[in-house]
This record gives structure tokens, sequence and C-alpha cells, in this order.
């Protein structure tokens, strides 16, 4: 449980850092999914802290993977100006 929480956690950080360099309807639809994600596992560590019965896990693994590769081939694409090093392009201070 606590992976999947920092997963898609992960997830919403790597989305909200690639939307500086690529404001698209991918990078929104990846930033709802792991915010989705993270709340609803978010919800399910409450089971450690009070006793209730309220369960919603909102898991989805394959989308999750596409919207990686379709963000990351988008990121490769993206102009960078001439004589930007590579350690300041969008794929090494996204990843």
């Amino acid at each position: 449980m606590l992976a999947y929480l920092a997963a898609y956690m992960a997830g919403a950080v790597g989305y909200g850092l690639a939307w500086k360099y690529l404001a698209n309807g991918w990078t929104i639809i990846g930033l709802l999914v792991s915010a989705v994600g993270a709340a609803s596992f978010g919800l399910e560590a409450t089971h450690w802290m009070w006793d209730h019965h309220l369960s919603v896990i909102a898991i989805a693994p394959v989308v999750s993977l596409i919207l990686a590769v379709v963000v990351l081939v988008q990121l490769q694409r993206v102009d960078r100006k001439p004589g930007l090093p590579v350690a300041a392009s969008p794929i090494v201070a996204a990843g």
C-alpha cells in the first residue's frame, strides 16, 4: 500500500514538473490519474490510524504506463534553446 502511495505521489510530482515544459492534455490527465490514485491510497493509509470501513481503491497501472510513455516521448521532442546543457533538459529535470 505504501509503495502504491509513493508511486502515485511521485507520478503527480513528475507530471507537475513535466507541465513546465509540456502544457497539454496528456500531462493534465497524468496529473489527475496520479492525484486520484494517491488520494485513494492515502485514504487506505488512514486505516492504520482510525478504525473505519471506508475503502476506495483507484488503481490504473496500464493507463499510468501508457501516459508515462506518451509524455516522455513528447518531452523528448520539446525544443531546447541552443547551448542549453543536457543537465538542464526537461528529461533530466523531470526524471
